[in-house]
C-alpha cells in the first residue's frame, strides 16, 4: 500500500520521496486521488497564508505557480506537446515526431498560457468555500486519471481473438464516458461547486 502511494508521488509530483523506493506503476494508479488530496492540502495551506497578504488575483497566481512547481509542470509539458503535435503535424507520423521533440512550439505555448490563465481565473473567482475547493479539485483531477487509464486502455485495440473489436471498444468507451459525466454532474462532491 505504501509502495503504491510512494510510486504515485514519484510519478505525478516533484515532492521528494524515498530514493530507495521501488517504482511500481500498477500499484500507484489507485493512489492518484490521494496524491491530489495531498497537493490540494499543500496549496490550500499556502493559499490561506497568501490570501491574507495579497489580493485574491495575486494569491491565485502564486497558487498556480506552487501547483506547477509541486507537479514539476508535467501536465503543462504534456499539454504543450499535444497542442504542438495536433496543430503542427500534417500526418500522424509527423505529429508523433513533433510531440517527442523537447522544444515547445507556438501552439504549445498558446495552449499552456490559456490553461494557466483559466486556472488563475478559476482560483481568483473562488469565494466562500475557497479552501475546500482548493483541496478537492486537485484530487478530482487526479481521480480522472484513473478514469482515463480505464477508458483509454489500449490493450484491447488489436483485432485478436478473445479481445474487443475496435467497434466494441469504441462503444464501451462512449458508455464509460457517459456514465462518468452523469456521475460527475449529479455527485454530492461536485455539488460543492455550487455553494
Amino acid at each position: 500500500m505504501v509502495k503504491g502511494l510512494v510510486s504515485a508521488l514519484q510519478f505525478i509530483t516533484s515532492i521528494p520521496v524515498s530514493r530507495n523506493a521501488v517504482f511500481e506503476p500498477r500499484a500507484m494508479i489507485p493512489f492518484f486521488p490521494v496524491v491530489g488530496l495531498i497537493l490540494g492540502i499543500i496549496v490550500a495551506l499556502f493559499d490561506a497564508f497568501a490570501i491574507r497578504l495579497w489580493p485574491a488575483p495575486v494569491a491565485a497566481v502564486l497558487d498556480t505557480a506552487l501547483l506547477a512547481l509541486l507537479t514539476g509542470a508535467l501536465h503543462l509539458d504534456g499539454l504543450g506537446d499535444t497542442a504542438d503535435g495536433l496543430y503542427g503535424g500534417r500526418t500522424r507520423e509527423r505529429a508523433l515526431e513533433i510531440m517527442k521533440d523537447s522544444r515547445i512550439g507556438a501552439m504549445g505555448m498558446v495552449a499552456v498560457v490559456f490553461a494557466l490563465a483559466v486556472k488563475w481565473g478559476g482560483l481568483s473567482a473562488l469565494g466562500e468555500h475557497r479552501a475546500l475547493l482548493i483541496v478537492i479539485v486537485p484530487s478530482l483531477a487526479r481521480a480522472s486519471m484513473i478514469f482515463a487509464c480505464i477508458l483509454w486502455n489500449t490493450e484491447g485495440r488489436a483485432e485478436v481473438p478473445g479481445t474487443l473489436s475496435s467497434r466494441s471498444l469504441w462503444i464501451k468507451r462512449r458508455l464509460y464516458t457517459s456514465r462518468f459525466l452523469l456521475f460527475s454532474a449529479f455527485s454530492p462532491v461536485c455539488g460543492a461547486w455550487f455553494f
